[in-house]
């Protein structure tokens, strides 16, 4: 199924060394005619963007330089097209409304399985430790299994640990991951589970084009979205330091509705969590009545 010309040229515009997402937004209000564009660079040239004279300037866009670059996103349409992966632009109707609250948002998202999901009614993020306790892994279960039972999408990153038994537990699930859809799970013992989510509906997302390997920042870059996909985010235990905080500080920004669980003994897997619980921005999840007044919590959001 081929694209629109808006996704293609958002692609294309990507694909310009130096402009990045926000740059795109201020380009996509200036272009008139999306279909000429698309062929003519023309319009590029007479921009009054830093970004894009820089980018001029620098030798990183010229006729050639577009035209090959129109080709290269065409060419990725078409294999995204045979694995089963669809394309989709800030601009289009499907485009999670999560997404576009925030102040800085992915122009291009890849998607396999039920994109539904990214509208979903009620969505929360799950995150935690890749190493949790016994108790954690219980309570990581019956937390995950309460908000299902309560029409809950829930998102989480495919890692070990406290993701994985998220994912597992959803009958509905979101998975962002770090590198393209087209490549080996990260990390890969969770193939089966990438499968698992897939056959019961649930949905892989990414923000990374095609051909894309996980390399570290992309991990962190990861967390900001999938904190951005939810009504709100849990965090099931977490130590001192870790991938959690990231998915925490960027939920801070976001503004997002933070909770944690809450343990009778702490210890340096979920030490972390006795910290949260000293902020107020928390809620401290235990008890059903906790559980409903952080979903109150998020539904004023």
């Amino acid at each position: 199924m081929m694209k629109n010309n808006k996704t293609i040229l958002i692609m294309m515009l990507l694909r310009i060394h130096g402009i990045g997402g926000q740059t795109v937004q201020k380009i996509m209000k200036q272009v008139r005619r999306i279909d000429k564009a698309v062929d003519n660079w023309g319009f590029l040239e007479k921009s009054n963007l830093p970004r894009v004279k820089q980018a001029i300037m620098g030798g990183k866009l010229s006729e050639i330089i577009w035209k090959q670059v129109h080709q290269e996103v065409l060419s990725e349409i078409k294999q995204a097209n045979d694995l089963k992966i669809e394309i989709i632009s800030y601009q289009d109707d499907k485009y999670p409304q999560w997404l576009l609250k925030l102040k800085k948002f992915p122009a291009i998202l890849y998607l396999k399985g039920n994109s539904k999901l990214l509208n979903a009614d009620y969505t929360v993020t799950v995150v935690g430790t890749r190493h949790p306790t016994e108790i954690g892994i219980k309570r990581d279960i019956e937390l995950t299994a309460w908000f299902v039972k309560h029409d809950y999408v829930i998102v989480s990153g495919l890692a070990q640990g406290c993701d994985f038994y998220a994912h597992q537990t959803a009958a509905r699930t979101i998975a962002v991951l770090a590198h393209g859809l087209d490549q080996t799970i990260y990390p890969q013992v969770n193939e089966p589970l990438e499968k698992s989510i897939l056959a019961k509906g649930g949905l892989l997302v990414s923000t990374y084009p095609l051909g894309t390997k996980t390399i570290p920042q992309h991990l962190v870059a990861r967390d900001e979205w999938q904190s951005g996909l939810g009504d709100g985010v849990i965090v099931v235990e977490t130590g001192l330091t870790g991938g959690t905080h990231a998915t925490i500080d960027f939920a801070l920004k976001q503004c997002k509705p933070l909770a944690v669980l809450k343990y009778g003994n702490y210890c340096q897997t979920n030490i972390g969590n006795e910290k949260c619980l000293a902020d107020p921005r928390f809620d401290g999840l235990t008890t059903t009545d906790t559980f409903l007044n952080f979903v109150k919590r998020m539904l004023r959001k």
